[in-house]
């Protein structure tokens, strides 16, 4: 959770995460639920096939009936240039009545309208009609067309989702890889910081004298011939996005954990921030948490309220010159040695608000001691 955090803090990361998820909620819960698009008003002509013949066969059925020429002439029109085709294909269909399609026929040329074929001139048509029984109107077959083209609009959209659910899940899987894992990377060029592989053969670390308790003894056993990464990190006063972050590899490229040394607390309500407390801390992905040290100032280290405020974090540690910092996960070990603390001007009293702190930091791998 907390490495999730500090990725979180990169603008490009928040950036990407509140695009990804602006697109998801408009177009599934605004697109498909609070405002969808719904098609109106639309054309005979923008209709599938079977149901342009279907409506024309509809409106020639009911021209036999009302004998309404406007209304038979506008439901023509209303196919634009298909009109012509759409009747010819009903036709041919012989599903509807001759004498019917005579009289919409003899509707259409009365107005000038061209038809394909025109009604045999020995055809009796009005004795014809004439003789038609009334009829009750055949009821449109729309409603089971209706019904599968809902079917079909069904089956598309589920298609267009699982499209889209893939492409959400193998873009996650891309983020998480780049930014998770080889994300130090791009991390590496937005921090002021330097890593160089440690020296194959380095004599152990001593300990400094005169220091007191604030100094812990390195282990025996612990040497820099198993070192595989070192960094050096510097803050300077001003720098409030002081955040360094670094990724520990093997020399095979395996990602093994994270490592770096942020600003932890501040004094005073100054414009720029009066720095008085850091925290180191070391992540191993074989491990199930971060363990964190707090450097203090002396001032924060005999003020309660700061020295309560920020201890959860981890242990605090006074900040004085060659102090030692040991950090240890299950896979990892961090050997910090700080190699410049200075204080400046700031709130609070004297000796509380740090100018410069440059760290060093050695990383061993603990199966390599073993």
């Amino acid at each position: 959770m907390d490495m999730i955090k500090q990725y979180l803090k990169n603008p490009l990361i928040a950036g990407v995460l509140g695009l990804v998820l602006g697109i998801l909620i408009g177009w599934f819960v605004i697109g498909w639920g609070v405002w969808p698009v719904e098609f109106i008003n639309g054309e005979l002509s923008d209709l599938r096939v079977d149901l342009q013949d279907n409506s024309m066969r509809q409106a020639i059925d009911a021209y036999a009936m009302n004998k309404d020429a406007d209304l038979a002439i506008d439901t023509y029109n209303n196919f634009g240039e298909d009109g012509e085709v759409v009747l010819a294909r009903v036709k041919e269909s012989g599903m509807v009545n001759a004498a019917n399609l005579a009289l919409f026929e003899m509707a259409l040329g009365a107005q000038g309208i061209p038809v394909s074929e025109a009604a045999p001139e020995e055809m009796p048509v009005e004795a014809e009609v004439e003789a038609q029984p009334e009829v009750e109107a055949e009821a449109p077959v729309v409603t089971e067309v209706e019904k599968d083209d809902a079917k079909s609009n069904l089956s598309t959209i589920g298609i267009l989702l699982g499209v889209l659910l893939a492409i959400f899940l193998v873009g996650l899987a891309v983020f998480a890889y780049f930014f998770f894992i080889k994300g130090n990377q791009g991390r590496t060029a937005g921090n002021k910081r330097s890593a160089q592989p440690a020296p194959s053969q380095q004599q152990a670390q001593s300990t400094p004298t005169g220091a007191g308790d604030m100094f812990e003894e390195a282990p025996a056993a612990r040497v820099r011939d198993t070192s595989i990464k070192q960094f050096i990190t510097e803050y300077v006063y001003g720098n409030d996005l002081y955040d360094d972050t670094f990724s520990i590899d093997a020399a095979s490229g395996e990602f093994l954990g994270e490592c770096g040394v942020g600003i932890l607390d501040t004094v005073g309500s100054t414009e720029t921030k009066s720095v008085t407390a850091f925290e180191v801390w070391l992540f191993d992905k074989n491990d199930v948490q971060t363990v964190t040290k707090v450097l203090m100032t002396d001032f924060a280290m005999n003020n309660l309220d700061i020295r309560h405020r920020v201890e959860v974090k981890g242990e605090p540690v006074q900040i004085v010159p060659d102090l030692a910092i040991y950090l240890e996960t299950a896979t990892l070990q961090l050997e910090g040695h700080v190699l410049n603390i200075e204080y400046g001007p700031g709130a609070g009293q004297g000796g509380s608000v740090v100018q410069r702190l440059q760290i060093e930091m050695t990383i061993n791998s603990k199966e390599a001691l073993a």
